[in-house]
């Protein structure tokens, strides 16, 4: 007995031209290594890092959002998890973000986020967050800084 099947794939969407395009992620940053000991009044540069992505057929160019925000000073490391944990913002707690930074993910770029720590800026222990935001998605990173007298 011969048994015969056929079969049938439905692809939606464009035809495929067989071109491929190489895409790429950020990563934040090659100063988050070891330990950051920043100080007031200080300009902090944190450096982007492209990383290869996967191959797309898509044809459009994506825009990737990088965000930098410090937050602090909280007294312990452990205060400092908990609060940022949580959600919460005890007060006192300061806020310092940096300009948001536009790339995009076809074009290897060495994008740069600024933070200008005020001159007052108290000694502690400090949130940094970093952000990449692609099409309503988002996905982030931390360290903690401390910020001496």
């Amino acid at each position: 007995m011969l048994v015969c099947a056929l079969v049938v794939c439905a692809c939606s969407g464009q035809p495929s031209s067989g071109i491929t395009y190489a895409t790429y992620t950020y990563a934040c940053c090659s100063e988050n290594t070891g330990n950051l000991t920043w100080h007031a009044g200080q300009h902090v540069t944190l450096h982007w890092q492209a990383k290869a992505g996967r191959q797309t057929a898509d044809a459009i160019t994506h825009p990737i959002v990088l965000s930098a925000v410090l937050t602090g000073p909280f007294s312990t490391v452990d205060a400092l998890k908990q609060a940022t944990g949580q959600g919460q913002k005890p007060s006192g707690v300061r806020i310092i973000t940096a300009a948001p930074v536009s790339v995009n993910d076809r074009t290897v770029a060495t994008p740069a986020s600024e933070l200008e720590l005020p001159s007052d800026l108290p000694p502690g222990y400090y949130n940094l967050e970093t952000r990449t935001a692609e099409g309503g998605q988002s996905a982030g990173g931390g360290a903690i800084v401390v910020v001496a007298p």
